[in-house]
């Protein structure tokens, strides 16, 4: 794929992603520039390095990652980007929140309470996000808010009853056995390679 057509796309139908991680790379470009750490090109796409030994996270055409990070973790994150111009707006919806869930329910102990408790919190918030609907009369707010609950409850089963069960023996799990991290991989190394 040719630089322009990714950023365009990037840009456009992968939009949401990309604007947000611009979004953060220039509220966090005084540290970078504090740190004398410039942003880099890997492929298309444009990444930060940030912190230690997290990892990394996409936002469309732009990637975080910690400092140091490994070729395989830059082509896993680059990966996602080409997720981002095929999914589009769904990409937050079908791979980037269950991604991001499924990296910070591999950091607990206690798998079926974080479900539980981040299930919780989003419901709190968007109950209150459906009372101002109420409130305000604005409907298209409580219809939102009740998708985004229902989202969540999906994502919540889903965790429960497939994640966590994997994680019951303590066994180690690969992070690709899941097909959008292990697509994210394969893509970010075809693509990269």
């Amino acid at each position: 794929m040719k630089t322009v057509l990714y950023w365009l796309a990037s840009l456009t139908w992968g939009g949401i992603m990309t604007w947000i991680g611009l979004l953060i790379a220039v509220i966090l470009s005084p540290v970078w520039l504090i740190k004398k750490r410039k942003p880099q090109v890997f492929g298309h796409s444009i990444y930060f390095e940030i912190g230690k030994g997290w990892g990394g996270v996409n936002f469309g055409a732009i990637f975080f990652v910690n400092k140091g990070a490994t070729t395989s973790i830059k082509c896993h994150e680059y990966g996602h980007s080409f997720q981002n111009i095929r999914w589009g707006v769904l990409f937050p919806f079908v791979i980037a929140i269950p991604s991001a869930y499924r990296y910070w329910l591999r950091k607990f102990n206690k798998k079926n309470l974080f479900s539980v408790l981040a299930f919780a919190v989003i419901d709190i918030v968007m109950f209150g996000v459906f009372l101002i609907g109420v409130f305000y009369h604005i409907i298209a707010l409580n219809i939102i808010s009740v998708l985004i609950v229902l989202y969540f409850f999906v994502l919540t089963l889903w965790a429960i009853i497939i994640e966590n069960h994997r994680y019951a023996t303590n066994a180690f799990v690969p992070y690709d056995n899941i097909w959008f991290e292990g697509q994210a991989t394969r893509w970010g190394l075809a693509h990269y390679l």
